[in-house]
């Protein structure tokens, strides 16, 4: 289904030329579905057949640890926050004149209340990147949730990294191709659908820049799948 939508079939590096009537088709798709998320299992499959599985145990168990110390925390301050999903993720991103790298972490949790969300980039309008209303969403509040919300900042931070992007831009010069580097993400619950289609969309943009992904029970993650 991800593979086969016209948004993502034909979705090329930053810089291509998107067609946006391919934009309502795309959320439709999702829509027809009528599911939320794939669950533990199928979503680890899905993510292993797509090449974006974090193996890197270690670096999926250190990211638990934290969130679980500050999730902890927070919860004696504000105990509604527990429904909250929260995401730690590292990256090291470079072009052929800077870098940029965050190897600590960055925390953001998918809500509206969240300081630190405010201080991340937003996508480049380049990148396209859809978050989508699911099945009983009375709303579409997906692009507050976790794991697109540290997408999108390193998008912008990707962009960030070629100084003559507008003039790229207007010259209709791929530049997206031009970026190379990893991100680890890891995310205390399973990804949704709109989240894991923007993870794809993510890897179509950015080619050369490996997406990683964890979350409590994938096939790489810290806890044993049930």
């Amino acid at each position: 289904f991800l593979r086969m939508t016209p948004l993502l079939t034909r979705a090329m590096a930053c810089g291509s030329v998107v067609q946006s009537a391919h934009v309502p088709i795309y959320e439709q798709s999702f829509r027809d579905l009528d599911i939320r998320s794939l669950g533990i299992k199928y979503t680890g499959r899905l993510l292993a057949e797509l090449n974006l599985t974090d193996r890197d145990r270690d670096l999926a168990e250190s990211a638990r640890q934290l969130l679980a110390e500050e999730r902890a925390q927070l919860l004696l301050q504000d105990p509604g926050a527990g429904s909250q999903n929260w995401c730690l993720f590292r990256f090291h991103l470079q072009s052929e004149l800077r870098e940029a790298q965050e190897l600590d972490g960055i925390r953001v949790r998918s809500c509206g209340g969240d300081p630190l969300a405010l201080e991340l980039l937003d996508p480049p309008r380049e990148a396209h990147l859809v978050a989508v209303r699911l099945s009983n969403d009375r709303l579409n509040h997906r692009r507050r949730d976790a794991e697109f919300r540290a997408i999108a900042h390193i998008a912008g931070v990707l962009r960030s990294l070629i100084p003559d992007a507008d003039q790229l831009m207007q010259e209709r010069t791929v530049w997206g191709n031009r970026l190379s580097g990893w991100v680890h993400l890891y995310v205390t619950e399973v990804p949704c659908l709109s989240c894991l289609g923007a993870m794809v969309q993510f890897a179509r943009r950015f080619p050369r820049v490996q997406l990683r992904v964890a979350y409590p029970g994938s096939e790489h993650g810290t806890d044993s799948e049930k």
